[in-house]
């Protein structure tokens, strides 16, 4: 059977279509939904940079606002700054109680009164503490810990050691140490 001019010009342009329809859902479609799905992330971009934008501006006018909270926070920071000695103090004695086999059983940190003084002005309140201790552990450990603390620091000075060795070695030490200068202790 042989086809006429006709019909083989329709079945051409059938094969045709049928080819442009091919790459168009084989080729076109699937770069247009790229093309579309790139078109939503830059403009997801773009609001998220309009979003920093304004998170930075936010910040540049907040800036006094943290400086005034920085120098709250300092203030505040002034009436804490006992409490962190009075740690760092207990610390550095339980560091040097470690390093000479030694066991610190009671620490007592206190203002400093001087002795017979009824005035409870005679204190230096925050500058000067007195710490008593109580220490246990074999006797030559007990003065090691004396040595370690008196070549510690120059802040720090024991003013009294009572010894007493019966079932067990204690030693009740009484040593005075300057806050204000903190930067002493190491």
């Amino acid at each position: 059977m042989k086809l006429s001019k006709s019909e083989t010009l329709l079945i051409q342009i059938l094969i045709i279509m049928v080819v442009i329809a091919v790459g168009f859902f084989i080729f076109l479609s699937p770069m247009m939904n790229l093309i579309q799905t790139h078109k939503l992330a830059i403009l997801s971009g773009e609001s998220q940079l309009q979003e920093m934008n304004m998170v930075i501006e936010q910040a540049d006018s907040s800036k006094p606002l943290i400086e005034t909270l920085r120098k709250q926070a300092a203030e505040k920071a002034k009436s804490v700054y006992p409490l962190l000695a009075n740690v760092q103090v207990d610390d550095e004695l339980m560091n040097l109680a470690y390093q000479t086999n030694t066991t610190l059983s009671m620490l007592l940190i206190e203002d400093f009164n001087e002795e017979g003084s009824e005035n409870a002005d005679a204190a230096v309140p925050g500058i000067v503490k007195q710490a008593t201790i109580t220490l246990l552990g074999e006797i030559d450990n007990l003065y090691h810990f004396i040595d370690a603390v008196n070549n510690y620091s120059k802040s720090m000075v024991i003013a009294s050691v009572a010894v007493e060795n019966s079932t067990e070695t204690k030693a009740d030490i009484v040593l005075y140490f300057m806050q204000a200068d903190m930067s002493a202790i190491q």
